[in-house]
């Protein structure tokens, strides 16, 4: 089960992070495909189905960092302006990447504190099996009907899961989710994500909405 929180970042609170990462980050672009019954868009959705096209690479490659320290070679300004597509740098990087494609299962629960709790199931399809199962999706009238693109540096805090992201061009947040299996305390993995967002960065408040309801108020 994962606990999960999000809450938009601002440079200041980007820099604070940066000491966390070390060469062990990774930048990712994540293309994701949501279904539902015929296609009709749930408000607030708790039962998910997602394919994931997933590409990663090493963020020392990415920003083209020298044998100095990660933090010589990285700012919070970068940070922003990748995640947030402003720079362009991109089209010229010889980059590496790794790829696959997922497909991932979600129960998802969110309080009215902005607290996820997940329960997923999630296992990478081969490009056969992905096509064998969009033609079961489609003879069971299941159709897209939400695509989210995600970039992201992910790095872990004290055995947490961080990451720095952009949604369709909207961002940046902070994302961070502790893992525990069914018999864990729930309360203290709350407790521990809370402390990480209050004791880092003096966040308190979280964002509440899932990403089609950010993405629509956004763009309003």
């Amino acid at each position: 089960m994962e606990i999960e929180m999000k809450a938009l970042v601002n440079e200041e609170q980007i820099s604070k992070l940066i000491p966390y990462m070390d060469d062990e980050t990774y930048f990712l672009i994540k293309s994701d495909n949501y279904f539902s019954f015929n296609g009709i868009e749930p408000k607030l959705p708790k039962d998910i189905i997602r394919i994931r096209k997933e590409k990663e690479t090493n963020a020392f490659n990415m920003l083209k960092l020298d044998d100095r320290s990660f933090n010589s070679g990285i700012s919070a300004r970068n940070i922003r302006d990748i995640l947030l597509e402003y720079s362009g740098l991109a089209s010229h990087w010889d980059l590496k990447y790794t790829s696959k494609t997922l497909l991932t299962v979600k129960k998802k629960n969110t309080d009215s504190y902005g607290i996820e709790r997940n329960e997923e199931t999630e296992g990478e399809l081969s490009s056969d099996a992905e096509s064998a199962f969009l033609k079961s999706l489609e003879i069971a009238n299941f159709k897209s009907y939400f695509l989210k693109r995600k970039r992201s540096f992910s790095f872990y805090i004290d055995n947490m899961h961080a990451e720095l992201v952009s949604v369709n061009g909207i961002g940046p947040y902070l994302e961070v989710e502790y893992i525990i299996d069914k018999n864990s305390d729930k309360n203290k993995a709350v407790n521990a994500v809370k402390g990480l967002f209050n004791n880092i960065l003096d966040i308190t408040e979280f964002d509440k909405g899932d990403w089609p309801t950010i993405i629509e108020q956004e763009s309003k």
